[in-house]
């Protein structure tokens, strides 16, 4: 059986970034980079 973290290594998650954080096990993030919603900003 694959463990949850064997199954996010090296994958884009899409989503509000809170919401996607919450679906992985604690401990398994190290970094996060997020983007600010720039549509309409310009």
């Amino acid at each position: 059986m694959t463990s949850p973290s064997a199954r996010v290594i090296n994958t884009i998650l899409v989503g509000d970034v809170l919401d996607r954080l919450r679906e992985l096990p604690d401990g398994l993030v190290q970094a996060v980079v997020t983007s600010p919603p720039f549509e309409g900003k310009r």
